[in-house]
Formats: C-alpha cells, sequence, structure tokens
C-alpha cells in the first residue's frame, strides 16, 4: 500500500485538474496496471506466460530430438535448483532475495545490555543498574577516583557508540564536579585474555588459585580474596 501511495503521489493531477475532472480512471490505460507488476515481481503477465508455454514447447522438442539436451538443462529445473540453492544459504527470515529487512532491531538488541526486559529476561539487571550499584558501594572520594577511568573491554566493547552511551549512562550517577573518562580497550575481543595470560605467568597467579583442598571444602563457587578479585563477603579468607 505504500508503494501504491507513492507512485500515486508521483502522478498525482493538478489541483486544476482535479477540481474540473474528478472521476478516477485509473485503469483506463493499459499502462497503469502496470503498477501491480512493479509490486509484486512475482506475478506473471500475459507476454510472460506466453512465453514460458513457448519455452517449454521448445524445450519438449529438444529432449525428444538432441541428446545432449537433458532434463536437468530445463528452465524449470534450473530454477529449482536456484531455488534449493538460495533456501540453503538463505538466513531465517530473509525474503525471495536473501535480504534481511531490519528495522528497530538494529537499536532494540545494543540496547538490551541496557534493558534486559527488551529480549524478555525479567529477573537481570542492565549495565546502568549495575554501574550505579558499584558505584554505591564506594565513599565519594573512591567513586570519584573510579570515575576518572572507566575502561570498556570485552566484545560487547566493540558496539559503535559503546564509550559514548557509558557517559551518559554514568554521568546522572556522579556529582556535577566530579570528572568522568572513558576509554575502551586496543582490543576489546582479547585484551581481557591476554592480559590473564601474562597474569598466569607472574607469581602472583598461585596465590590467586585455590588448591583442591580448597574446592574439596568450599566447592567450585568458591574463590581466594585477593587485590583483583571479586569475593563473597560471607566467606572469609582464612
Amino acid at each position: 500500500m505504500k508503494n501504491i501511495a507513492n507512485l500515486a503521489a508521483e502522478n498525482a493531477p493538478s489541483r486544476k485538474r482535479r477540481k474540473v475532472n474528478t472521476d478516477d480512471d485509473f485503469g483506463a490505460d493499459d499502462a497503469d496496471w502496470a503498477i501491480y507488476r512493479s509490486i509484486n515481481t512475482r506475478a506473471q503477465s500475459d507476454d510472460e506466460e506466453e512465453d514460458e508455454a513457448a519455452l517449454v514447447a521448445l524445450e519438449t522438442k529438444l529432449l525428444d530430438h538432441d541428446p545432449e539436451f537433458t532434463p536437468a538443462h530445463t528452465y524449470a529445473a534450473q530454477q529449482a535448483a536456484r531455488g534449493a540453492l538460495v533456501a540453503a544459504v538463505r538466513p531465517p527470515g530473509a525474503d525471495a532475495r536473501g535480504h534481511v529487512h531490519l528495522a528497530l532491531e538494529r537499536w532494540r538488541v545494543p540496547e538490551t545490555w541496557w534493558q534486559p526486559s527488551l529480549a524478555g529476561v525479567v529477573d537481570a539487571a542492565g549495565i546502568g543498574e549495575l554501574l550505579g550499584n558499584v558505584l554505591q558501594s564506594f565513599e565519594p572520594a573512591q567513586r570519584a577516583r573510579m570515575a576518572k577511568r572507566v575502561f570498556a573491554t570485552g566484545a560487547p566493547a566493540l558496539m559503535p557508540g559503546i564509550e559514548e552511551k557509558l557517559r551518559r549512562t554514568i554521568r546522572p550517577l556522579l556529582a556535577p564536579e566530579v570528572e568522568l573518562s572513558v576509554f575502551r580497550a586496543n582490543d576489546p575481543q582479547l585484551d581481557a585474555w591476554r592480559g590473564m595470560a601474562a597474569f598466569a605467568q607472574t607469581p602472583g597467579f598461585s596465590e590467586a588459585c585455590i588448591t583442591r583442598a580448597d574446592y574439596d571444602e568450599h566447592g567450585g563457587e568458591w574463590i581466594r580474596r585477593w587485590f583483583g578479585g571479586n569475593w563473597y563477603p560471607s566467606i572469609d579468607d582464612e
């Protein structure tokens, strides 16, 4: 309907003409019906049907008299093979040409990091809420120090505009006079792995690891308290 409206607008008569003749004469000219073929490319015209019938008749004669012409060479067989190939590589939701049309998905998909409810997750906090909880757990002086070096890493940090999005999220959580700086890793997808790989070569790595005895006593969810890690407040480091 949108295409019909646009095409009608392009060929709309002037106001003066509409006053003189208000009758709708659409269809009086055979060319008027071309609009439907431009909208629905799958619909065949009478000429196309005649051409297809002639092609089938010609292919039937070739099959009878030309030994090198096989059913695989017919137009119908080639179209079927092409359709099978397109169907095999066509993404879910794609049209006949393999195109996937996106609307709000381009904004809604990355926004789920901030609003998990958009993806149907109602029991999880978004990035904004998590940042607010972290900042509120520190004293104002420590909060101001942290705000000077907000570091984004991990594959989601590759999203365009992530730094500006983080600034807009964190800024309302801070006092107006607090300086805010957001940085992104040079290689967000692999820098975390490289950092842990380098840390594994240092003596401090053994201090952060748990022993088999720790695992047997506390379970796999328990981790040691150390300067660079997280811990459960209810678990005492003995």
